[in-house]
């Protein structure tokens, strides 16, 4: 139940849009702690797969709402243009 109340502050704080990357990264964080408390050791493909996760989230969350805002206009204005096309 904690963990269900720190996600809808997380989602309340952040939005729906950027909240849903924990789940992205939450297997990152779990690989991390078996590292420290299993003695785990990741191979070359399980690295490159975290630095993947974590790039792409960082990514995604670094887009300017102003681009993303930009991208929705133009796709509006295209679905328009298809309607009265029609």
């Amino acid at each position: 139940m904690i963990a269900f109340a720190c996600y809808f502050t997380l989602i309340h704080r952040l939005g729906p849009q950027k909240a849903v990357y924990i789940g992205v990264v939450t297997p990152v964080i779990s690989v991390l702690l078996s590292i420290q408390m299993e003695n785990f050791r990741p191979g070359p493909v399980q690295w490159l797969g975290m630095a993947v996760c974590l790039a792409s989230v960082a990514w995604a969350l670094h887009t300017p709402a102003s681009a993303v805002a930009a991208e929705k206009a133009d796709a509006n204005a295209d679905a328009e243009k298809l309607e009265k096309a029609s």
